[in-house]
């Protein structure tokens, strides 16, 4: 009995030895293992090269991992099974695998959501790779919609000839557009200290008015002259000083309105790279319609503040000014350094702001001839001739701005 239960004994026995040695021959079969380094830490694994190759990964599985404090680990991410020849590693280097094909910041947003595990054992002669996902763009939920507020634009022409009065219209409310008159003393002075406090300069260009009451100035093209004449007086006021962007007409009702000394202006404007505003002061001017013809960046005063100089008139002129803001998106009111006029913008530049109105400079929105032609055309109920172009075609542009001015501030009488 004893030795019928021995023999099962060493029978298992013997057969654990077996298994033993046959394990430990085929352990010295198996490839040697050696060191991968992750961008967090050193792991042993089989010898393997890791690259990574984006995929689209839906934002909402992502985000809601996220918002459960769940990091994607390489479990998550699909291996692919790709030959080692492939990637240019030498075969049979047994140092760690440092070197990742991606930039600093990539690597660090990946250390970041992975946390490394184990490779599967592969053979040597094949390598993993990573698919990881495209980096996160997660809208920002402080995006607010950018609803475009109505621009104006306040001119304050004859500028130069009281420096005080300078500085209180400068301590108001930047931007302003100043105007200076070229034969003012101490411009030099005057027109860095405006630029200082973020003002935009104009050249206020002396223009023969119809009146021969009124004297506009020393230097004033006149309807008159000849195309060499306007072209010297005209460079002259250019040349008054520096660091403006465009003129405006002073006074000049009877200038303006000559569609030949207009077209010498615009050209000069254009060869030397200025804009025109119209002051506006007769509806008879041809400012527009020369300077779509020279092809030259320009705008049109829309209100006069103060005609009347009186504070309660001026704030009137304000609100109209407001109106024609909203209807039209833009609207220019040019000004004098009045007293009034000081008064009634130190109570209503501070509220623009507040109002939904943005103060912006004239060259900021100013026309460009091609442009306004191409919109015209675009909207236009019927399309302009073929054989309209030229002067022709600028007055067609004229008349529908006109018509559109009109509805909102009718024209007024010659004012200088």
């Amino acid at each position: 009995m004893k030795k019928n239960q021995i023999y099962p004994k060493i029978k298992a026995v013997a057969l654990a030895l077996i298994i033993l040695a046959c394990l430990a021959i085929g352990f010295q079969f198996l490839p040697e293992p050696v060191k991968v380094t992750t961008p967090s830490k050193t792991i042993e694994r089989e010898k393997v090269a890791v690259k990574e190759q984006a995929f689209d990964t839906g934002f909402d599985e992502i985000k809601e991992r996220q918002k459960k404090s769940i990091r994607l680990d390489f479990r998550d991410a699909e291996l692919i099974i790709q030959n080692f020849d492939d990637i240019a590693i030498t075969r049979g280097s047994r140092e760690p695998f440092e070197e990742w094909d991606y930039s600093k910041q990539e690597k660090d947003r990946v250390s970041s959501i992975v946390e490394e595990e184990e490779a599967p054992i592969v053979n040597r002669d094949q390598v993993i790779t990573i698919i990881k996902p495209d980096p996160i763009n997660e809208p920002k939920e402080d995006i607010i919609d950018q609803i475009v507020r109505p621009k104006i634009a306040i001119v304050i022409d004859d500028l130069g000839m009281n420096f005080s009065r300078l500085r209180q219209l400068s301590a108001i409310k930047a931007p302003l557009n100043f105007a200076f008159l070229p034969y003012a003393e101490n411009l030099d002075e005057q027109v860095v200290y405006a630029s200082e406090q973020g003002h935009h300069l104009l050249v206020h260009m002396p223009m023969k008015p119809k009146s021969d009451l009124v004297n506009p100035g020393p230097i004033v093209l006149r309807p008159d002259m000849s195309e060499a004449e306007i072209e010297k007086a005209l460079n002259w006021g250019l040349s008054s000083f520096n660091g403006f962007k465009g003129i405006n007409n002073h006074m000049g009702s009877a200038f303006t309105a000559n569609e030949q000394g207009m077209r010498v202006v615009m050209r000069v404007l254009k060869e030397r790279g200025y804009y025109f505003l119209d002051s506006k002061t007769t509806p008879n001017s041809q400012g527009e319609i020369m300077a779509i013809e020279a092809g030259l960046p320009y705008r049109e005063r829309d209100v006069f503040l103060d005609h009347v100089n009186d504070l309660e008139q001026i704030k009137k002129r304000l609100i109209q000014t407001e109106r024609i803001a909203r209807q039209r998106g833009i609207a220019i009111a040019i000004g004098h350094p009045y007293e009034a006029t000081i008064e009634a913008l130190e109570q209503w530049l501070p509220t623009l702001d507040e109002k939904g109105f943005e103060l912006v400079t004239v060259e900021s929105v100013l026309r460009y001839p091609k442009k306004t032609a191409q919109m015209k055309a675009d909207t236009a109920e019927e399309p302009m001739p073929k054989s309209v172009s030229g002067k022709a075609a600028a007055r067609v542009i004229v008349i529908q701005n006109q018509e559109q001015q009109e509805k909102a501030d009718p024209a007024k009488p010659d004012i200088n």
